[in-house]
């Protein structure tokens, strides 16, 4: 699969609001929230994805290409204008505040798909978020990958690596990116989910 990539933004906004920075880029306080979840008011109940107007994942290795510098970037993340969701992917901070948690995930799951080895698969939750699939109180805070293979499976604060069996009529593609199918998905949540909570996503 391809990475689907939007325009990189020429200038730098400067009407966001600050974000607190936290390590030598910038805060991810603004896009990652531990705990959050896609929680609604019964199971079945409507939502809808506000991705508000077309987010940018602004990417380093572009801007670097032209021209802007390290200290830009990190400039662009102090003072609130940008705000980063993955290691050297951002997005501006104004655009990122309209989205819901499901717009939020979009974007993260996009800049970890794109950021991984390749044959790396969004699958799970983030496939679900993808699929536009309805969620219950279902942590959105991690991203989920598939591999195919035995082992080596890997789980971080932010991304979940599983290590499974894919076969290739499993795999589809959304927006440019390797997505589990549909019935694929549904299958994993039904496996790592509640039974309420798969249940939710498997009748929507």
């Amino acid at each position: 699969g391809t990475c689907h990539r939007f325009p990189i933004p020429n200038t730098l906004s400067s009407d966001a609001k600050p974000v607190r920075t936290v390590d030598k880029w910038c805060s991810l306080t603004a896009i990652h929230t531990p705990g959050v979840t896609a929680s609604f008011p019964a199971p079945g109940a409507a939502r809808s994805i506000d991705m508000g107007e077309q987010t940018h994942i602004i990417r380093r290795p572009d801007q670097l290409s032209i021209g802007r510098t390290d200290a830009e970037i990190r400039q662009a993340c102090a003072s609130g204008t940008w705000a980063r969701i993955h290691r050297g992917a951002y997005v501006d901070s104004g655009h990122l505040s309209r989205l819901d948690a499901y717009g939020r995930h979009r974007l993260r799951a996009e800049a970890v798909a794109c950021a991984a080895s390749p044959g790396a698969t969004v699958s799970h939750v983030s496939a679900a978020v993808l699929h536009g699939f309805e969620l219950w109180n279902t942590p959105l805070d991690v991203v989920h990958l598939s591999r195919n293979r035995r082992g080596g499976g890997r789980k971080s604060a932010r991304r979940h690596v599983h290590s499974t069996w894919l076969a290739d009529n499993e795999i589809t593609e959304v927006d440019g990116l390797r997505v589990t199918t549909p019935a694929r998905t549904v299958a994993d949540l039904a496996r790592t989910l509640t039974f309420e909570q798969a249940l939710v996503v498997g009748n929507s």
